[in-house]
């Protein structure tokens, strides 16, 4: 179907030509992807997390030991913790404006 679309858009020296003769397959405002792409490293990741060992899923476990960890000062547990529920903190830069320095003033009295 494609190899069929792409002839019928081009012309005799075979550059695409403007505008779309064939149609769009979505009305206008209707997306191609209502879902949104799946990302399968997230789904894994929650497949794996979901996993019940010992009556407690993985991800209380792990979450418990990255609790633990901060709790005997473990600098980048309270700051994983820390950014993951407050949030990242806003790096702000104060600037302020110069003006130029005059090297040299030439007047006309020096010809």
């Amino acid at each position: 179907m494609m190899a069929k679309q792409s002839e019928n858009n081009r012309n005799s020296k075979g550059q695409f030509t403007k505008g779309n003769t064939e149609g769009n397959r979505w009305k206008k405002g209707e997306s191609g992807n209502p879902k949104g792409r799946r990302n399968s490293f997230t789904d894994i990741l929650n497949e794996i997390g979901d996993l019940e060992k010992d009556e407690r899923t993985k991800r209380f476990k792990i979450m418990s030991k990255l609790y633990g960890m901060a709790e005997r000062g473990d600098l980048n547990a309270i700051k994983f913790i820390v950014e993951r529920v407050e949030g990242k903190a806003v790096e702000t830069i104060r600037t302020q404006e110069i003006e130029p320095i005059k090297i040299l003033d030439l007047d006309d009295d020096y010809e």
